[in-house]
């Protein structure tokens, strides 16, 4: 029994953790909306941009949220509603989760996990260590909206090295950043 108990808690852990980064990966992509909106750009535009901005950081979730839901997204952004309030009505968080995660949601924090996973799924393909490092400390932070850039570019001054030794010990980008002290 203490076994089916522990294997049930494994992997509500590892749900929880998968929702938490597809959470973060989603409030981060309406973030750069919001600077694209601001700024009055078309839809046509804030998808190539944001095609653009997903292939760099190879995330199919990423491209999944473009595909499925930027001209739903940005109605919602002209009407006023936050990242969490848009990310948990198109299911992409949960009320509970946005709770629970609400008091990290810092922009350190939020450029931590996404470019901790860019470099994730680089060290999946087989790149080297000092690769990785090289590309995540080249990270091209005017993806981000210009509420953000500036802690894209103070975490990889900073933070990259670290970032990256950690990945390469297999921790995921949540406890990364944990680590860094960034959420």
């Amino acid at each position: 029994m203490k076994l089916i108990i522990s294997i049930f808690l494994i992997f509500a852990l590892a749900a929880s953790i998968n929702a938490q980064a597809n959470c973060g990966t989603c409030e981060m992509i309406v973030g750069m909306i919001e600077g694209y909106v601001s700024s009055n750009a078309s839809i046509a535009l804030i998808e190539k941009e944001l095609d653009l901005f997903c292939d760099f950081i190879q995330s199919a979730q990423c491209k999944q949220i473009v595909d499925q839901y930027v001209p739903q997204i940005v109605n919602y952004v002209v009407n006023g509603y936050t990242p969490k309030e848009i990310c948990t009505m198109i299911g992409m968080c949960s009320s509970k989760l946005a709770a629970v995660v609400a008091p990290q949601a810092n922009q350190l924090c939020s450029v931590c996990l996404l470019v901790c996973q860019v470099g994730e799924s680089w060290l999946a393909q087989n790149t080297t260590e000092k690769q990785v490092i090289a590309i995540l400390e080249a990270y091209p932070c005017s993806f981000f909206p210009a509420n953000l850039e500036a802690a894209c570019d103070q975490f990889t001054e900073q933070y990259v090295p670290a970032a990256v030794e950690w990945l390469v010990k297999n921790e995921d980008p949540q406890t990364v950043c944990n680590q860094l002290g960034l959420c």
